[in-house]
């Protein structure tokens, strides 16, 4: 180090003009003293008034370091609760908060994160918090830390907790409720114009790991805006770090299912985050360690083009990558499956009567409130064939009368009347092969004469109805007439010939 005092106002006349004049030489890293008056037009040539000292002058080894850049990813909450404990020091876990790239605020143009809540006003939150962490390789080599942001309405930032300034808020102690100051009407060109500067004490710093933490506050709830970005210089002693080199561009693939396309991001370490646009205009940011987006409420048949910029950990942005999709025509649709109009087991208005078919009975308009109800399946009850026993097996139908007389007589208990004394007709029991079961079939002359009922079998389904114009013979044919499992076929009364429903 070299210290130079030069004082000619002791001379004659006032020093006589004489001055001292320095030549820098860097090439030969030297500084020439010279001394001269303008007045006398004369040189000092003595050891004391012309002389050389050696200096390096070689590049300077500070250089400037950007430790937050602008336009890096934040980490940011905007809600109505107090601040939570310790969030402004690195030990703070923030994983739940949003993420998004700055500038960040609302009610201006060139936003890029709109953090304002819902309508009404009156429910905004008086403040928002953001978080950053950086990293610092040699705190001790650093000198001239500073940073520089927007008061927009008013901020206040800390470095690992400790505070280095505020700006439009009040003295005392802060809260998330604390109002600003002034609320100055401002777009992000004058609020970048107008920038505060904080200088950041070395001490506050440290190797490794470190976090700055702002909160901006409103001066009024329904403030018309709000901003913030953030940067953090300082200088580096010794040899200059290499320049941060920007991320390559990412590998886009994408594939589309209906009206839905997923994107894959791929990209070497020190990534940020990704920006994603499509068809030219931006649409979402993806943060780390995200590797997938989604886009859906695409339309048919169209083709969409998507750019993905990288932004890495260091602030600086990739070239785009990029990927198509095409969406799929919109599908015809399928045809109509059977509909069931009337399903089984349904509820049927029905009649069943000796009667010609009401007028008009199968339309609409027809009033079927007084038939009966009932649920299908719908019919008459279906006995077991009289020739058929209840194990299945085929009765012997070849046994003699007396023998099925008698087994009726003790079953039913029924004491055989006198005979007759008409012996005129007599009823034989028979096979009908139209019925399929036991008949009577009359032998003898003369009319019949009213006598005993009975009943008889369809095969599919049975009728109870009376029997006229038969009387027995013997005590024989009264049992067989009279015993109720073996139906008779009717041959007087009528039956109705058609039954009619409607549901």
């Amino acid at each position: 180090m070299h210290q130079i005092l030069t004082d000619y106002q002791d001379r004659a006349d006032g020093g006589e003009g004489w001055l001292r004049y320095y030549v820098f030489d860097p090439s030969e890293d030297s500084i020439e003293a010279v001394t001269y008056s303008p007045t006398l037009d004369r040189y000092e040539t003595d050891a004391n008034s012309s002389f050389t000292l050696s200096y390096d002058m070689g590049e300077s080894t500070s250089t400037e370091q950007v430790l937050v850049r602008g336009g890096s990813t934040w980490w940011w909450q905007c809600v109505n609760t107090a601040w939570p404990a310790g969030w402004t020091g690195l030990g703070f876990d923030d994983s739940a908060w949003n993420t998004g790239p700055p500038v960040l605020g609302f009610g201006t143009t060139g936003l890029g994160t709109n953090i304002d809540v819902p309508a009404p006003t009156a429910n905004r939150p008086r403040s928002a918090w953001f978080r950053q962490q950086f990293t610092i390789t040699d705190a001790s080599a650093l000198s001239q830390v500073a940073v520089t942001t927007r008061a927009d309405d008013g901020v206040v930032v800390y470095v690992n907790g400790i505070e280095i300034g505020r700006k439009k808020l009040p003295t005392g102690t802060l809260a998330s409720t604390t109002y600003a100051t002034a609320a100055p009407r401002t777009s992000i060109a004058t609020a970048t114009a107008n920038a505060v500067t904080f200088p950041v004490p070395t001490t506050a710093l440290r190797d490794g790991p470190n976090v700055i933490t702002a909160s901006t506050h409103l001066n009024y709830r329904s403030t018309a805006d709000l901003s913030f970005d953030l940067v953090m210089t300082g200088m580096l002693d010794g040899d200059p770090p290499p320049p941060d080199e920007p991320p390559t561009a990412p590998v886009v693939t994408a594939s589309t299912t209906g009206d839905t396309a997923t994107l894959g991001l791929t990209h070497a370490a020190g990534v940020a985050g990704y920006r994603i646009s499509r068809d030219g205009a931006e649409l979402s940011t993806v943060p780390a360690p995200g590797t997938t987006f989604t886009d859906s409420g695409l339309a048919p048949s169209t083709t969409y083009r998507y750019s993905v910029i990288v932004v890495g950990t260091t602030g600086l942005t990739s070239p785009a990558g990029t990927a198509s999709i095409t969406t799929a025509a919109t599908p015809p649709p399928p045809p109509p499956g059977p509909t069931t109009l009337v399903q089984t087991g349904s509820t049927w208005r029905w009649q069943y009567v000796n009667t010609a078919w009401p007028a008009g009975w199968t339309g609409l308009g027809f009033d079927d409130s007084t038939w009966n109800t009932g649920p299908a399946v719908l019919g008459l009850r279906q006995r077991r064939p009289p020739h058929q026993r209840r194990d299945g097996q085929r009765r012997n139908l070849h046994r003699p009368h007396h023998s099925i007389a008698r087994q009726n007589q003790r079953r039913h208990r029924i004491n055989p009347p006198q005979r007759p004394r008409h012996h005129r007709h007599q009823l034989r029991p028979c096979h009908d092969r139209h019925t399929e079961g036991i008949g009577i079939r009359r032998v003898g002359r003369g009319a019949p004469r009213p006598g005993l009922l009975g009943a008889r079998w369809t095969g599919a389904a049975e009728a109870a109805v009376p029997v006229v114009g038969l009387e027995p013979t013997r005590p024989l044919e009264q049992s067989i007439l009279s015993a109720p499992r073996l139906p008779f076929r009717h041959t007087g009364a009528q039956q109705p010939r058609s039954e009619y429903r409607r549901v």
